[in-house]
């Protein structure tokens, strides 16, 4: 009871939760005994539980005993807060059990972070340098229902799967319009298409703020200034 009861005093009078999260191992506990507490001392409920899986190490439980142990803060010393966040959220649909390796951890640092996301914003700065194209940041007003609603849902893999494509399909915009050739041949066009691009960026940067705020900030203050810093660097091994 008086553990229980720290969730309360805890909450500095902002009880009762919008959500509780909850591991499994502790479900019945939380789901049964918790809430019968609550309503016998007249307290109210909280709106959902949210009850998530377990990290294992590849492929195994995380044990001291084993030694499979791998700190957060070592990685994020290394990577960034922002990169292992994504890829616990990207990696692993949020309630399941996920497993967590360093190799698959650098894979996605690399194709996701480095190069489709990072490489992305360099290329379209430079052109914008480059060719002079007039575009001045505005903060971004637009909804995406569809990824509004699947963080709603705490559906995040869902969500960054929808930004993804959105960086996908700007990448591929950039190669199949070949904007280099457009400067030569059809200037309006080449102003639209990077325009385009950045607003896009603008996008972006609003839509991984949740995920990854460091790197929301990072964005749009190269947008913002032109000033071109990697989002995330090459790391050598």
């Amino acid at each position: 009871m008086d553990a229980l009861l720290n969730y309360i005093s805890g909450s500095r009078g902002l009880w009762p939760p919008t959500i509780q999260l909850l591991g499994k191992d502790i479900f019945r506990f939380h789901a049964i005994i918790w809430p019968a507490l609550l309503l016998a001392t007249g307290y109210e409920l909280p709106e959902k539980l949210f009850v998530h899986g377990f990290l294992t190490v590849n492929g195994q439980k995380i044990s001291k005993t084993i030694g499979n142990v791998i700190d957060p803060i070592e990685i994020a010393k290394v990577y960034g807060v922002d990169a292992l966040r994504y890829f616990l959220f990207r990696e692993v649909p949020f309630g399941e059990d996920g497993n967590f390796s360093i190799d698959r951890f650098e894979k996605r640092y690399k194709s996701d972070l480095a190069n489709d996301l990072g490489n992305l914003l360099q290329r379209v700065l430079v052109m914008k340098q480059k060719y002079k194209i007039k575009w001045d940041y505005k903060i971004s007003t637009r909804v995406y229902r569809h990824i509004n609603q699947a963080i709603e849902d705490l559906h995040f893999s869902a969500a960054l799967e929808a930004i993804w494509k959105m960086i996908s399909e700007a990448n591929k915009q950039i190669d199949m319009e070949r904007p280099w050739e457009l400067a030569k041949t059809n200037p309006d066009r080449l102003n639209k298409l990077i325009g385009g691009l950045l607003e896009a960026l603008s996008d972006i940067a609003n839509l991984v703020s949740p995920f990854m705020p460091e790197t929301s900030r990072k964005i749009i203050d190269q947008l913002e200034t032109g000033r071109m810093v990697p989002l995330f660097p090459r790391k050598n091994k």
